[in-house]
């Protein structure tokens, strides 16, 4: 009988040669890295930029809540008007306008919120402070508003 040769073992030793490219691809690495940190930053600081700076978005969004505060208070002036004409029948009577917008609730009273200017308009101060110009006798032909330190003229 042949004596098997389980109790002797071979080894086979790899020797790891290093190529010429695996520290190339290490440093690779760490400049993509760095590259990407870098350009993260960058993008960071527009993201900040935007949204706190001068003409950040949040002022942008104040500015427009504004904007349309304004012109809403404009609108209810405006429509106000018309009850008041058809009222009267076509003429326009301000001391009824005086009395309607306060009984509308857009000026507290009429006394204190408006301020006669004694060149045919009227200075109208609305409940939320904005003050407003309006013509007692309206011409068709100026119809255009400007807002002027946070004071629309109509």
């Amino acid at each position: 009988m042949k004596k098997s040769n389980l109790n002797t073992t071979s080894r086979v030793y790899y020797q790891h040669k290093p190529s010429i490219n695996s520290k190339a691809t290490t440093g690779l690495t760490l400049v993509a890295l760095v590259v990407t940190i870098v350009v993260l930053l960058i993008l960071a600081g527009i993201t900040i930029t935007y949204v706190v700076g001068d003409n950040s978005v949040f002022k942008q969004a104040q500015e427009a809540k504004l904007k349309t505060d304004i012109a809403g208070w404009q609108e209810r002036l405006e429509m106000a008007k018309s009850p008041v004409f058809i009222e009267g029948l076509g003429t326009f009577n301000p001391d009824k306008y005086f009395d309607y917008i306060q009984q509308q609730g857009i000026i507290n009273n009429k006394d204190t919120d408006v301020i006669d200017n004694e060149d045919g308009t009227c200075e109208v101060t609305t409940k939320p402070g904005y003050v407003f110009e309006i013509e007692l006798m309206p011409n068709p032909e100026n119809q255009q508003m400007e807002v002027i330190n946070q004071q629309l003229v109509l």
